[in-house]
C-alpha cells in the first residue's frame, strides 16, 4: 500500500508540476474552457 501511495503523490507531483509549467494564458484558457463545459451543462439540464 505505501509503494503504491508513493507512486500516487509522485504522480500527481508530476501533474502539478506540469500545470504550473504551463503558460498562464494557456492555463486561463483551460479554465474558461471547463467553466463554459459547466454553464453549458447547467442551461441543458
Amino acid at each position: 500500500m505505501p509503494e503504491d501511495e508513493t507512486t500516487i503523490k509522485k504522480e500527481e507531483a508530476r501533474q502539478g508540476q506540469r500545470i504550473m509549467g504551463m503558460p498562464t494564458t494557456l492555463a486561463i484558457g483551460v479554465v474558461l474552457a471547463l467553466v463554459g463545459m459547466l454553464v453549458l451543462l447547467a442551461v441543458f439540464r
